[in-house]
């Protein structure tokens, strides 16, 4: 082994220029890692603002009765209207204005207690949140057993619904 002074590779420039160099690269690898995660987030539809339909918007349907233009969107020949019991007390599960609403009937009033927004629905199914609860909820369309899921993937049975 020989002893020769080590190079330093930035030696013959001024020391300015080696850190102007290191924040450089610094700032390139903060940018690319913001850029990656917005289109992460993009794609997972993080931003989106989803809101219930319009409720000033209306349509009529072929009985010449004027309904919200959402409801016709959830109809589509499907049920919009369900009846259970939740602990003893008689509940109905409604779409109103383009969101699924749930009351029960105490008395004469009725005391709406969840709103629920609509995510799918088909002949099988019914998906819905309850975005201040962070609650998920689904039910066959035809009728069955309303589940509930903190986190989409585990289901807890709730009560049973019939087409009302």
């Amino acid at each position: 082994m020989t002893d020769e002074p080590h190079e330093d590779p930035g030696e013959g420039r001024p020391k300015f220029f080696n850190s102007v160099t290191g924040w450089i690269g610094g700032l390139t690898a903060v940018v690319l890692a913001l850029a990656g995660l917005k289109a992460a987030a993009g794609q997972l539809d993080l931003f989106s603002s989803s809101k219930p339909a319009d409720t000033a918007a209306v349509a009529s349907n072929e009985d010449g009765e004027v309904a919200p233009a959402g409801e016709e969107e959830a109809a589509a020949d499907l049920p919009t209207k369900y009846t259970g019991t939740w602990q003893g007390q008689d509940v109905i599960l409604e779409w109103r204005n383009g969101v699924w609403v749930e009351v029960t009937a105490e008395g004469t009033d009725d005391e709406v207690t969840q709103h629920y927004e609509q995510l799918e629905r088909t002949d099988k199914m019914t998906n819905g949140i309850d975005r201040t609860r962070n609650m998920y909820v689904r039910w066959p369309t035809e009728g069955g057993t309303l589940e509930e899921s903190e986190d989409g993937k585990t289901w807890t049975e709730s009560y049973d619904v019939a087409v009302g």
